[in-house]
């Protein structure tokens, strides 16, 4: 019996190490044939894994918390940042096997953060997207006054939001990630 609850304790103890509260994320809606988007941002869908940062991790829409290595996450700011874990395109699967090891190892070498919004922060999209443009700009000046042969973030970026100027603009670029 003392076993029994031994174990109930560490399979408590174990749960809680791997799960953060489940982050309250905005989730896009699906695009309506015939709507109005001139003036819209758009971006390209990633497919790869949600990732919201706190400030201190990541953590999946879920609320589990990946085990990113140090190195990935160095550099990254202490303000929170929601975006995608990602490759490349197609590459869904390897990008999963990738942030699901318990251990990581270097093929996270291989993956970027990209970051599509910024939660608390003020202004519009692209004012809140700015706030971590100026933070990389500011930390690559200072890694590469300190080290010129390595800069911090290599490993976060900012997805390009583009000002959608009609709807031949939008099939146009729908086509140009879709071929």
């Amino acid at each position: 019996k003392v076993i029994g609850h031994l174990l109930t304790v560490f399979v408590c103890f174990v749960s809680v190490g791997s799960f953060a509260q489940k982050p309250d994320l905005f989730l896009l809606k699906t695009y309506q044939n015939g709507k109005e988007v001139t003036g819209w941002l758009m971006s390209e869908k990633l497919d790869g894994v949600r990732a919201y940062w706190d400030g201190h991790k990541l953590i999946s829409r879920s609320g589990h918390v990946f085990n990113a290595p140090p190195w990935f996450t160095e550099g990254f700011p202490s303000f929170e940042l929601d975006g995608e874990l990602w490759t490349k395109r197609n590459d869904f699967e390897n990008i999963v096997s990738i942030v699901r090891q318990q251990e990581p190892d270097e093929r996270w070498s291989k993956i970027r953060y990209r970051v599509f919004e910024v939660p608390h922060q003020p202004g519009d999209l692209l004012s809140r997207l700015a706030v971590v443009k100026a933070y990389l700009k500011i930390g690559d000046r200072q890694m590469l006054a300190i080290d010129p042969e390595v800069v911090k973030h290599s490993y976060l970026d900012v997805l390009p939001q583009i000002e959608v100027e009609s709807q031949e603009h939008l099939n146009d670029f729908l086509r140009d990630i879709t071929d």
